[in-house]
């Protein structure tokens, strides 16, 4: 439990909630699907 209590604890101080993760990941991804799109 201490392992995993340590492992959390890094993205805890990056996001102070699992949604503002989320945010980042939709942003990561449609920025990516831009790009891909205006490359081609």
């Amino acid at each position: 439990m201490k392992g995993g209590y340590k492992m959390e604890k890094p993205y805890l101080k990056i996001f102070s909630s699992k949604t503002e993760f989320i945010v980042f990941l939709t942003i990561l991804i449609t920025g990516s699907v831009i790009g891909l799109i205006t490359y081609v």
